[in-house]
């Protein structure tokens, strides 16, 4: 179960998960299964079906209209799922992909928390660093696209990949075309 949902919890004594953290990973249960009714999972996979068999047709029906409530907003952001959101600082769309996802509470708000992997650069080199983005509780269902984090899709990461080949490139060029600036002999 570790490797499968990547959850910290498997590395507890005595490990206790919901339910619904559970359900996000069943389609890997069952591949991960195979049709082994005798593997151990096998019960637990029924169990998922038997008891979340309405709420996953209930977001299957949210997300064909394009919607998501957020008691349900786990159920986009799976490990491994790229994702994209924007840099507060800059205001520029930034893509990641999901390392890990969890719902939490401050004593003023509650938010649903997504930690995912990013590339930044000085201009010299990149980096990669992971960074935390927040979806704040919100009441009835919403439109995906007003989400401040959206499920990646084929035109926007193809439009996310262009700019960084971009940046790449011209980041390498004023690299080097700083590093012969620094090299020119001073003329008196």
């Amino acid at each position: 179960m570790r490797d499968e949902t990547g959850l910290d919890v498997f590395y507890e004594l005595t490990p206790k998960v919901q339910a619904h953290e559970l359900l996000v990973f069943l389609p890997q249960f069952k591949e991960f299964m195979r049709d082994d009714e005798s593997h151990v999972a096998h019960k637990l996979v029924k169990w998922l079906e038997d008891e979340f068999g309405p709420v996953s047709a209930k977001i299957e029906a949210m997300l064909a209209e394009g919607k998501i409530t957020y008691s349900t907003v786990w159920y986009l952001f799976k490990k491994g799922v790229k994702f994209y959101g924007w840099d507060e600082a800059s205001g520029c769309k930034i893509g990641s992909e999901v390392i890990s996802f969890e719902y939490k509470s401050t004593m003023f708000f509650s938010f649903f928390q997504i930690v995912g992997q990013v590339v930044q650069s000085n201009g010299g080199q990149f980096v990669n660093h992971t960074k935390q983005f927040r979806i704040m509780e919100f009441k009835g269902a919403k439109k995906l696209s007003d989400l401040p984090v959206v499920p990646m899709d084929d035109e926007t990461l193809q439009a996310l990949t262009t700019r960084g080949e971009k940046f790449r490139e011209l980041a390498i060029v004023s690299r080097n075309i700083a590093l012969r600036f620094c090299y020119l002999p001073l003329v008196s």
